[in-house]
C-alpha cells in the first residue's frame, strides 16, 4: 500500500465517522487500527537509505492495519477522530522531512559538486552521467553535470554538439541547458547540437520524446522519434519539422561524416572540426556549388581527393594546416 492510498484509506473512515456514515464494520477497523498501533517501535536508523526506510515505516503501518486483533470495542468520539488524523498529518510531515534530509544529505554543507568534461577539434568521448545514462560528445563540446544525482537534480548543461541515451525515471526528468533553451526528458534517445558559434539550436528524437522549450519566450514544442526542433536564442519562435535523412543528423556517432547541398565553406568548416585542423584557402571558392557525400571512417587525405575532384582544387596537408589552392575559372 503506498502512502498516500494508506493516508486516503484512513482519512475517508475518519471522515465518514465525523458524519456518522460510517458502518459497524468501518468503525471496528479503525478502531481496532488505532488501539493497536504503536508509533513509539518505529526507529529511525540514519545509515538507511531513504527507500530502505520508506519501506520499512510503510510495513510496520501494514502490518499493524492488516494483522491487529480486536482489542476493545468502542464508538469514537470526535477528539479521538482528530487525534488519528493529526497523527496522519505529522506521519506524512515526519516522512517529508526524512526524505527531504535523506536526498540532500550530501549538498547540506554547500554547493552541488559538478563535473566538467570537454573535446577538442578532432576528438570525440562518451560519458556515462551518475543515474546510467551516456552522452556521446562531438568534436568542440562541453558537458557539466553534478557528480552525484539526487532525486531532485538530473540536469546538466551542455554547449556543443551530444547525442544522449537517457535512463528512465517517470518522477525525475532529466533537463538539458542549453544556449537560450531547454530540452526536458523523461528517458530517451536525442541529439542535440548547440555550438556558441552557430546561430541556432538543433534537437533531434531518435526514440522517445521530448519537450524543447525557448527560454526567452518560454514557448515549448514536443517531439517523436524522427522530428527536429530549431530555434535562434533569444527569439520568439521554435521551429518543428521532420527529419528527412537521419543519416544527416545521427550519422556522426558512428563515424559518418555526412553533406546534404553542402557549399565547400561549409564542408571546410566540418572538416576543421572533424579532423582537428585549419585551412587557408588561395583563390577564389565557387560557394555556388552544392555536394551531396557520406563519408565512413575515411581520413583526411581521402576525403579532400574526392573534394578535390567535385570544386577542382589543388591541396597540401602540412601535420594540422591545409591549404586549399583555387583554381580560377575562365
Amino acid at each position: 500500500m503506498k502512502l498516500e492510498h494508506f493516508n486516503n484509506h484512513v482519512e475517508t473512515l475518519a471522515a465518514k465517522i465525523l458524519t456518522n456514515t460510517a458502518s459497524e464494520e468501518e468503525l471496528k477497523r479503525f478502531n481496532d487500527w488505532y488501539a493497536g498501533f504503536d508509533d513509539a517501535r518505529v526507529e529511525l536508523v540514519s545509515n538507511e537509505s531513504r527507500e530502505e526506510l520508506k519501506n520499512r515505516l510503510l510495513s510496520r503501518i501494514e502490518a499493524e492495519v492488516a494483522n491487529l486483533q480486536p482489542k476493545r470495542q468502542q464508538r469514537w468520539h470526535l477528539h479521538k477522530v482528530a487525534a488519528v488524523v493529526s497523527f496522519l498529518v505529522a506521519f506524512a510531515g515526519v516522512m517529508y522531512f526524512i526524505s527531504f534530509n535523506v536526498e540532500n544529505r550530501n549538498d547540506a554543507s554547500g554547493d552541488v559538486v559538478y563535473e566538467s568534461k570537454s573535446t577538442e577539434a578532432g576528438q570525440k568521448r562518451v560519458i556515462r552521467l551518475p543515474d546510467g545514462s551516456s552522452v556521446k560528445l562531438n568534436a568542440g563540446s562541453t558537458l557539466k553535470y553534478p557528480k552525484s544525482f539526487s532525486r531532485s537534480n538530473r540536469r546538466v548543461e551542455l554547449v556543443g554538439e551530444a547525442f544522449f541515451d537517457v535512463s528512465r525515471d517517470t518522477l525525475n526528468p532529466f533537463v538539458i541547458d542549453l544556449n537560450g533553451g531547454q530540452v526536458k526528458v523523461l528517458g530517451t534517445s536525442f541529439n542535440i547540437r548547440s555550438y556558441a558559434a552557430e546561430p541556432d539550436v538543433a534537437v533531434a528524437v531518435k526514440t522517445g520524446e521530448v519537450i524543447v522549450t525557448n527560454s526567452f519566450s518560454n514557448s515549448s514544442v514536443r517531439l517523436m522519434p524522427d522530428e527536429l526542433a530549431s530555434y535562434v536564442p533569444n527569439t520568439r519562435e521554435i521551429t518543428k519539422t521532420r527529419i528527412q535523412n537521419t543519416n544527416v543528423v545521427f550519422g556522426w556517432r558512428e563515424g559518418n561524416l555526412v553533406f546534404n547541398e553542402a557549399g565547400l565553406p561549409a564542408i571546410l568548416k566540418a572538416l576543421s572540426s572533424w579532423y582537428g585542423v585549419t585551412f587557408e584557402v588561395e583563390g577564389s571558392v565557387n560557394g555556388g556549388k552544392k555536394l551531396n557525400a557520406n563519408f565512413n571512417n575515411v581520413s583526411l587525405e581521402e576525403v579532400l581527393t574526392c573534394l578535390s575532384h567535385n570544386y577542382e582544387f589543388k591541396y597540401e596537408i602540412n601535420e594540422k594546416q591545409v591549404t586549399i589552392k583555387y583554381q580560377e575559372t575562365k
